[in-house]
């Protein structure tokens, strides 16, 4: 036993079931605070769960209560429910946290900036507009995302004959470094080059996209990796150094052409970037995707780089009961790599078979 225990529905209690916690900061801020050490940088994510996750929601519904029949009478018949008239979209808000946000107190602070890029298909950007307006004018308009205006200030660049340091340091740089050397304007549409460098420079971010979107997934793959591109048809050329670069139909031939399928690379990228910002739940139903839309080399080399982040939840929970005081954890540990292992191929397999019936 571990201290202090208790009895209750057959089950012994002791301390590994203690919410680990500290007396003094209970009584000085008078509620419940959890105290946990954070050893890890996965933590993080979890972090970030909880600040952009929202608020809790419910659903309510408000409406006049069915008188109860007399005794020997018949039931009246149920009101009908008019689910779109009932519904209510709300939040409840604490005191505190109400006036935290009336006074415009920072709920948190981030840095450095992260600066969001757009990954879009050519003329499949997002269009944001008001309503009453000429959706024609609006099109016609085709303004520039951070992707289409990244693209115009290489052309823009290219075309001077004496470039400056600036410039040529523009003509090396990828889409998601570009933020280093580049601010966006968000009024005018357009990246500016910086005039002084911060404290801490800006981290560029690319929206995810997943595999099974084609096209643009290849798009995000070959914007990593090819450097002051001055369109999209510029994108899909190989020997870009040359006077007549080779064009090709698709990115995904592009990408084929570059030598950037000819492995489980670009799976094992995305499984990392997904494994530093998501849950291991998320990345179990991307990794079992990948194994039934896609052509993975080498699954298993796939699963035995990325198991221990797989299963992070299943080893905090067994964690939480006590299991790491057992001394055949690592034991333990590898019969649920196997058993995952076996179910991932399992899964795959009857969802390859599945999906061939559906197309015969």
């Amino acid at each position: 036993m571990f201290g202090c225990c208790c009895c209750r529905g057959g089950f012994t209690f002791d301390n590994r079931w203690v919410v680990p916690y500290n007396p003094y900061l209970s009584l000085f801020f008078n509620c419940h605070i959890n105290v946990e050490v954070c050893t890890s940088i996965a933590a993080v994510k979890y972090l970030y769960k909880y600040v952009y996750k929202g608020h809790d929601r419910a659903q309510v519904d408000i409406g006049p209560v069915d008188a109860a029949a007399p005794d020997g009478a018949t039931p009246a018949q149920p009101r009908m429910r008019d689910e779109i008239k009932i519904y209510q979209d709300g939040r409840y808000m604490s005191a505190s946290e109400a006036s935290h946000r009336l006074y415009g107190f920072d709920l948190h602070k981030e840095h450095p900036n992260v600066v969001r890029l757009a990954v879009h298909l050519k003329g499949r950007q997002t269009i944001l507009f008001q309503e009453g307006i000429d959706v024609a004018a609006v099109l016609n308009r085709n303004p520039h995302t951070t992707l289409t205006a990244w693209f115009a200030f290489n052309k823009t660049a290219r075309e001077h004959l004496n470039p400056s340091a600036p410039l040529r340091l523009a003509f090396n740089t990828l889409y998601h470094d570009f933020p280093r050397i580049a601010t966006w304007k968000k009024k005018e549409k357009q990246w500016a080059l910086r005039t002084r460098t911060p404290g801490l420079l800006p981290v560029g971010r690319m929206y995810f996209v997943q595999p099974s979107e084609g096209e643009r997934y290849f798009l995000r793959l070959l914007l990593h990796h090819v450097l002051g591109a001055t369109s999209f048809e510029d994108l899909a050329c190989t020997n870009r150094h040359l006077q007549h670069p080779t064009q090709h139909a698709s990115f995904k031939e592009t990408c084929q052409q570059r030598g950037l399928l000819q492995d489980d690379a670009k799976w094992a990228q995305c499984l990392e970037e997904v494994a530093n910002m998501a849950s291991a739940s998320c990345l179990r139903a991307l990794f079992a995707a990948l194994l039934v839309f896609n052509d993975v080399a080498n699954p298993l080399a796939l699963w035995e780089r990325f198991k221990e982040d797989m299963a992070e939840d299943f080893l905090y929970q067994a964690r939480q009961v006590g299991a790491q005081l057992c001394p055949c954890m690592a034991l333990h540990v590898n019969l649920l790599y196997d058993f995952a292992w076996s179910w991932f191929a399992c899964y795959a397999t009857l969802n390859a078979h599945y999906v061939v019936c559906v197309f015969l």
